[in-house]
């Protein structure tokens, strides 16, 4: 599945958490750990003080993870940076290739709350592979059941592949459903995209059809009937800056079971 996971780590017991569950996931994948001393905050004074208490919480945070890591048999790369955290994580991502990131969340309901904080919103906005988001008190299972939302634009496509792959990967069932109002169209996606996953060995594929109403409030009823989602992260602006669609930006932030967000 995926060769290269840059986990980020903050040191947190719910960071372990996803630790433990994406380890479990795809045990064969080669993982690299990263935690980023934040030597760039803002309006705050970065004294020597604070900079070397920020520099232990990292050696903790990494510290742990290789426990998690160890105990599991999984042998891991372990990196401490300084500087921008985002920054630093992306710059990582691009100069070794890594084939997923992961992320946690902790946003709630509220417009205010719907963003992943100065450094998960670069990540998710610039990453140039999937990025796997999990709320830190959400639900972690193996996926017996995908959920894969889709318009059928270019980033719901990829979003589609990677479902598929995944469906494949874990033996589950695939729930595709259509976000729009062109019905005619949705049918065309939704046959289209369920029999290529039948095509790539799904055994089995559900489609459901959404045509009318909010799609993420839509798809964030559905979460306890699912194990995950993956969908298609947006479109991109005029200037060829990512924006991160509202439906995905509201399904990632609110879900309480993992979300691929895929596109670049």
């Amino acid at each position: 599945m995926f060769k290269r996971i840059l986990l980020t780590t903050e040191g947190t017991r719910s960071m372990e958490r996803i630790i433990n569950y994406v380890s479990e996931l795809f045990p064969e994948a080669s993982f690299h750990v990263i935690s980023v001393v934040n030597t760039s905050i803002g309006s705050l004074h970065s004294t020597k003080l604070l900079i070397d208490l920020f520099d232990k919480q990292a050696e903790h945070a990494l510290q742990d993870a290789k426990r998690i890591l160890d105990q599991k048999g999984i042998e891991a790369t372990y990196i401490k940076k300084r500087g921008n955290p985002a920054k630093e994580i992306l710059k990582y991502i691009n100069l070794n290739r890594m084939d997923l990131v992961t992320l946690g969340s902790s946003a709630q309901r509220g417009i205010a709350k719907l963003t992943f904080g100065h450094v998960g919103e670069p990540v998710i906005k610039k990453a140039l592979c999937p990025v796997l988001v999990l709320n830190k008190n959400g639900r972690f299972e193996r996926p017996n059941t995908i959920l894969n939302p889709t318009d059928g634009k270019t980033h719901s496509v990829e979003a589609g592949i990677l479902a598929t792959s995944l469906a494949n990967y874990f033996g589950a069932t695939l729930h595709k459903c259509y976000v729009g109002r062109d019905k005619e169209f949705g049918e065309k996606v939704l046959r289209e995209s369920s029999e290529l996953a039948r095509q790539m060995g799904v055994k089995e594929v559900d489609v459901c059809e959404l045509f009318e109403g909010d799609p993420a409030e839509w798809i964030l009823k559905r979460t306890d009937m699912h194990d995950m989602i993956v969908i298609g992260k947006g479109r991109k602006s005029l200037f060829k800056k990512n924006l991160l669609g509202f439906t995905s930006r509201e399904v990632a932030a609110l879900s309480p079971i993992p979300v691929f967000l895929v596109g670049h």
